[in-house]
């Protein structure tokens, strides 16, 4: 019986599998810039092999819950926060351009890191992600033992006050 609940087990997984394995090649060739017969087996190369770290990081003991709903809903700030930084480091590189000195700074970003469960561990994911995507700032550690992010920024901005999603 112990085979059957593990051949439930991975056909419950197929569609989540499949889903990712279409995004990551999706990914791929939205930032390939185009279609071509060798992009397409690139993007099926890197669509399996991140399936695999997925399925490897799940096997692994660590699993992460589904963030897709958290990442569509932080999706507007994060694009916001790239049309904004994009024209603050800009300016930066103009200013530097010409002369002007400049150097970046660290700052702690208040943020709640949770535990060890699945949802923690994925909103932690996002919050890193989308905080490091905008090309002013990056994370370059949390601190959990305070609740920070130790967050790397070009242009001094101010830091988000959500502690939830500081993004």
């Amino acid at each position: 019986m112990a085979g059957s609940t593990d051949q439930g087990d991975m056909r419950s997984q197929v569609p989540a599998v499949a889903i990712s394995f279409v995004a990551f090649a999706l990914l791929y060739l939205l930032f390939a810039g185009k279609v071509s017969v060798s992009e397409c087996v690139a993007a099926c190369a890197c669509g399996l092999l991140a399936v695999l770290l997925r399925l490897a990081i799940v096997k692994a003991g660590r699993p992460f819950a589904n963030g897709w709903w958290q990442g569509i809903r932080l999706a507007p700030r994060v694009v916001g926060s790239l049309f904004s930084d994009s024209r603050k480091v800009g300016l930066f590189l103009l200013r530097r351009l010409a002369g002007a000195s400049g150097t970046g700074r660290l700052i702690e970003m208040p943020f709640r890191t949770g535990g060890g469960n699945p949802e923690s561990r994925t909103r932690r994911a996002l919050v890193v992600g989308n905080v490091s995507i905008a090309p002013n700032q990056f994370v370059t550690g949390v601190r959990f033992e305070t609740g920070q992010l130790l967050v790397h920024q070009l242009q001094p901005a101010a830091a988000s006050e959500d502690e939830q999603w500081p993004v």
